[in-house]
């Protein structure tokens, strides 16, 4: 799967150390919405800086966005994603509230795209314990 990453800062590089040393995906791209570090992130990478977001979303080789950029916009992303047939995958939050998290999976379910949110500590033991006791 070829994939690009949406945002250059800490998080992003450890999903693009994870997809370079991953058999099966093919990182191809960054887009950062602040422009900090795109540039140095591509050359580091070798993969494509991409002007735009928009210019990412019209890149027909990429397959799956994964979203590295602050919680407050992952539920748009989200949707703008989907809109142009794009798998996604998303650091948690996926939204910051209620509606917003549905309309983002709404998108999704209307274009027939995947959706993925990353939770890293879900198999910890503190974690488990609790979803135990939840259940």
């Amino acid at each position: 799967m070829k994939i690009a990453i949406l945002g250059s800062g800490n998080i992003a590089e450890t999903h693009a150390q994870a997809l370079t040393e991953s058999s099966g995906y093919q990182l191809r791209g960054v887009y950062s919405p602040s422009g900090v570090n795109t540039a140095k992130f591509a050359n580091k990478y070798q993969i494509t800086a991409y002007a735009s977001f928009e210019e990412l979303l019209r890149d027909k080789e990429i397959e799956v966005v994964s979203i590295c950029t602050p919680s407050g916009l992952h539920a748009s992303q989200i949707q703008q994603i989907a809109q142009a047939g794009k798998h996604v995958l998303a650091e948690k939050p996926l939204a910051i509230n209620l509606e917003q998290a549905q309309q983002a999976l709404s998108s999704c379910e209307a274009q027939q795209v995947f959706l993925g949110v990353f939770f890293q500590r879900r198999l910890e033991t503190g974690v488990q314990q609790l979803q135990s006791l939840l259940q």
